[in-house]
């Protein structure tokens, strides 16, 4: 029996690829010719495929986690044909369509796709400068030629600065998700005379935002208390100090939070709350 033993932050700062088996390119040559690759055969879908020469995209590739392709400074992907799955792209591409449909994947040089791109909701794909793409641009490819090759330490260099933009990218969404959650923990019972956490509506990390707006609604839609960033807390009274009957009320939340690398967030939130003014 073999046992794997993984450690959660080693997979996650380390990408998708961090058991797959890596496979790169020795020569130019067509990528469906086994004599280019190191391990004297064609990439498969769970490969960290590594493109450092000019490589001819002849047929249509789906990379399945934990696969990967990256496409090195020395490297040129060029070929009418469509790449499916996570990737890395800092030489030159040019292929017909792409899809993100896992991972995060980035690119910090011009790709260039002559048909479309698609990025699905598990995956996203993020341009480093000076990277940009191009959809619809039509480009054409070299010919099978010697390209240059990076000093010795450059490839890790760069995979290690992958790795760093990964992680940040992790931490950020962390930070996120830790407002987002900590937003969501408003009471769904406001007792006005009852304890201090089930007095007010106000969510338990006001502090992290930069600005909010709080409506309350009746279940007629009437407007019964609206406040703003230091504004008063909802405790089952309106505006002019009215204490409001008891039952169930509407409430909407706009806020707005800053976002490492992304500056200022807007979301909102709507759900229902019982009113009580009971012990």
């Amino acid at each position: 029996m073999r046992l794997v033993f993984c450690l959660p932050l080693l997979c996650i700062f380390f990408g998708s690829s961090a058991f797959a088996t890596t496979i790169r390119s020795v020569v130019c040559g067509k990528w469906t010719d086994p004599k280019i690759w190191d391990l004297n055969r064609i990439p498969v879908s769970t490969d960290t495929i590594v493109v450092s020469n000019f490589v001819q995209f002849d047929t249509d590739f789906t990379s399945e986690s934990p696969g990967f392709l990256q496409v090195t400074r020395s490297g040129n992907l060029c070929g009418l044909h469509t790449y499916s799955g996570h990737c890395w792209f800092g030489g030159i591409v040019f292929i017909k369509s792409i899809v993100f449909y896992y991972g995060r994947s980035l690119a910090d040089t011009t790709v260039n796709i002559l048909e479309t791109m698609r990025v699905e909701s598990t995956g996203s794909f993020k341009v480093i400068a000076p990277g940009r793409v191009c959809v619809g641009c039509k480009a054409t490819c070299d010919s099978c030629k010697a390209t240059p090759i990076l000093a010795p330490g450059k490839e890790e260099e760069r995979e290690a600065e992958r790795i760093k933009l990964e992680k940040q990218e992790l931490e950020d969404q962390e930070k996120e998700n830790e407002t987002t959650s900590c937003l969501m923990t408003f009471p769904n019972l406001l007792l006005s005379n009852g304890v201090e956490e089930n007095r007010n509506l106000v969510p338990a990390c006001v502090s992290k935002l930069k600005s909010y707006q709080l409506n309350v609604f009746n279940r007629w839609g009437k407007l019964v208390f609206s406040s703003s960033w230091n504004g008063p807390n909802w405790n089952g009274r309106s505006n002019s100090g009215e204490v409001l009957a008891e039952g169930v009320y509407y409430y909407e939340f706009k806020y707005e939070f800053l976002k490492p690398n992304a500056g200022l967030i807007s979301k909102s939130l709507s759900a229902w709350v019982k009113l009580s003014h009971q012990m």
